[in-house]
C-alpha cells in the first residue's frame, strides 16, 4: 500500500497533502502540437455558456479543418479553432448566416480579434454575410472563431475557408 505524507499538528490531527495528477496545461498544448498539429489546442480548447433555468448549454470544445462547415444553436458561447494548415500570413474567407435572432461572430489569431460582427440577424437580414479577413505573420496554424448566441432559440452556422 502506498503512504501520504502528512503533517502532525499538535491537536493530534493529521493534514494530508494533495496530489496533482496534472493536465494538458501541464504538458504544455505547444508540445502536444509539435506531436500532431492542432493536438494541444483540441485539449486545452475552452467552451463558455450562458446559464439558464435548465442549467448552462455547454458544447464541447471543437477543433476541425478549415473549409468544415459549423452548426449550432442554442444559449451560450462556442469557441472553436480551425485548423488553416500554416501560420501567418494569408487570407481567408468567413461565410456566415445568424438567420433570425442576434448573434455575434468574433475571429481571433493568436489572441488577438481580427474580425468582429457585432450582434447581427433578424427577420429581414438573417444576417447572412461574409468576410475576407487578412491573417498577420505568426506562428499558430489555426485561427479561433467565438459565436455568441445571447437566446435559447438562436441558430447559426458558418464556414471559415482555406486560405487562398
Amino acid at each position: 500500500m502506498f503512504g501520504v505524507p502528512g503533517v502532525a499538528a499538535a491537536d493530534g490531527s493529521v493534514s494530508v497533502g494533495s496530489v496533482d495528477s496534472g493536465s494538458a496545461e501541464d504538458i504544455g498544448s505547444g508540445i502536444l502540437n509539435e506531436l500532431v498539429p492542432g493536438l494541444g489546442d483540441a485539449v486545452t480548447g475552452s467552451v463558455e455558456s450562458f446559464g439558464s433555468d435548465d442549467g448552462p448549454t455547454v458544447a464541447p470544445p471543437q477543433t476541425q479543418r478549415c473549409n468544415q462547415a459549423s452548426k449550432s444553436g442554442g444559449y451560450g458561447i462556442t469557441n472553436t479553432k480551425h485548423l488553416m494548415g500554416r501560420g501567418g500570413p494569408y487570407t481567408f474567407t468567413i461565410v456566415y448566416d445568424t438567420e433570425n435572432i442576434p448573434d455575434q461572430i468574433e475571429v481571433f489569431y493568436q489572441g488577438r480579434r481580427l474580425y468582429d460582427t457585432g450582434m447581427i440577424g433578424d427577420n429581414i437580414n438573417e444576417g447572412n454575410g461574409s468576410k475576407q479577413i487578412r491573417v498577420p505573420s505568426g506562428t499558430q496554424n489555426y485561427v479561433t472563431v467565438k459565436v455568441t448566441g445571447p437566446d435559447s432559440d438562436t441558430h447559426w452556422s458558418y464556414t471559415v475557408n482555406c486560405p487562398a
